[in-house]
């Protein structure tokens, strides 16, 4: 599950930094930090990426920006549901809880 994890977390930093190579302008700091408020797993995610599509409609071609937008909440969302689906399987495994088989 580790891999699993793992992979998933590269697949987030791919997402961003695809997100993050579009020409932001003078709204790149803004952009950079929204982007690192939702892989934080800040509970500022839904702001931010109201931030992140409200700056993407200001880009000339707005379907590629919209895409990759998708893509980093698509990683990020499915990172997150892979977290917890490992938490709550070691929280119910009977090794973690001391019953040996």
């Amino acid at each position: 599950m580790s891999d699993d994890l793992s992979h998933l977390d590269a697949e987030c930093q791919r997402a961003a930094a695809d997100f993050l190579s579009l020409d932001w302008g003078y709204a790149k700091p803004r952009v950079c930090t929204a982007v690192d408020d939702m892989l934080a797993d800040s509970r500022l995610f839904n702001s931010a990426m109201a931030y992140l599509l409200k700056e993407s409609t200001k880009l000339p071609v707005q379907a590629e920006p919209a895409r990759r937008l998708n893509d980093l909440v698509s990683a990020i969302s499915t990172l997150r549901t892979r977290r917890r689906q490992v938490e709550a399987y070691s929280s119910h495994s009977p090794a973690r809880q001391g019953v040996t088989a």
